[in-house]
């Protein structure tokens, strides 16, 4: 009794197997082998036409050249010995330094103005430009006379101090300051800027009508006649409501004007005065 199985049939089929696999793998690879032959073929082919085109490109640009050469006219050789090399002259003159008081105004700031006229109407000046554009100044007559009085005045101490008093940014105050120390605006005629008159108790500027009653001037140019900081206290005032800003500064400004002055009172008007040494010599 033969009590093991025969397993000859199965290697029999197993070894077929393998050797059918063999050869679809051998098949492949060959297939394989060529594709990566054509392709490597391809590729060589690809790189000498890419060559070729090189190589005629340098070509069509030796010719451009030529051709570019031809066209321009010859030019003219210059003798060394007829160029001339001027000598840059450094000035020794030191930079002037400009001062708003004690404040020294930056090299930033220093920027000439263009203005050549004061408007008249709206109290600002005005320059055309090579556009043919009329530019206004972001300042008027009397932001340069409020200035000019506010400098000694012991109300501020810095340039913050100062940009804050007069609610004037930097870049617009410091540039104006500049050109008031300057003395830019000296060609201007401020006084024949404005004139003052009234009629049924308003007050007239240049002869046209405001809604400010002549009280309320009198009252502006009393608070500032008695101030020991004049143009501080014109500041403080034209934060009310009783006229518009450039009212206040028209007629602060103005406090010390016999043509506005004079429309005040009913007579000469004398200043109180808060010193009492000062009334004693006065008689008051």
């Amino acid at each position: 009794m033969n009590l093991f199985r025969n397993y000859e049939k199965e290697f029999e089929d197993l070894q077929k197997s393998i050797s059918t696999i063999g050869d679809m793998v051998s098949f492949q690879e060959t297939n394989v082998r060529s594709d990566i032959t054509k392709l490597n073929k391809n590729q060589n082919e690809f790189e000498r036409e890419l060559i070729a085109l090189y190589e005629k490109q340098d070509e069509i640009f030796e010719q451009l050249k030529e051709i570019k050469a031809l066209l321009q006219p010859p030019i003219a050789e210059v003798p060394v010995e007829d160029i001339k090399v001027e000598p840059v002259v450094v000035s020794s003159d030191p930079i002037e330094e400009v001062y708003f008081r004690d404040k020294k105004i930056t090299n930033t700031f220093k920027k000439d103005f263009k203005f050549d006229t004061l408007d008249t109407k709206t109290f600002s000046f005005r320059y055309v430009s090579k556009r043919n554009q009329t530019v206004y100044s972001k300042f008027t007559m009397f932001d340069v006379l409020l200035l000019l009085g506010v400098e000694n005045e012991t109300t501020w101490e810095s340039w913050t101090d100062l940009v804050n008093h007069v609610g004037m940014g930097a870049n617009t105050l410091k540039p104006l300051l500049y050109n008031i120390k300057k003395g830019f605006f000296d060609k201007f005629d401020f006084e024949s800027g404005v004139s003052f008159s009234k009629n049924y108790g308003l007050l007239y500027v240049n002869g046209k009508k405001t809604n400010v009653t002549v009280k309320t001037a009198r009252y502006i140019v009393d608070c500032i006649t008695n101030s020991p900081n004049p143009m501080t206290t014109l500041l403080k005032l034209a934060k009310g409501n009783e006229c518009s800003n450039l009212m206040y500064k028209m007629i602060g400004t103005n406090y010390k004007n016999p043509q506005l002055t004079s429309l005040l009172y009913d007579e000469v008007h004398v200043p109180i005065e808060n010193n009492p040494q000062k009334r004693k010599e006065m008689g008051m």
